[in-house]
């Protein structure tokens, strides 16, 4: 995982990063896959 506070020389200074939102799944994309994933199961 990148730092979040990476130096760019050795003793150099530290450059901390703004907050960024986490990229991932939305609350509909989960219930998809969630419904998705039982009812596969349900066949088998």
């Amino acid at each position: 995982m990148w730092p979040a506070r990476p130096r760019y020389q050795k003793k150099g200074p530290v450059y901390k990063y703004p907050e960024r939102p986490f990229l991932g799944l939305s609350e509909p994309d989960r219930t998809l896959i969630r419904e998705s994933l039982l009812r596969h199961m349900e066949k088998n």
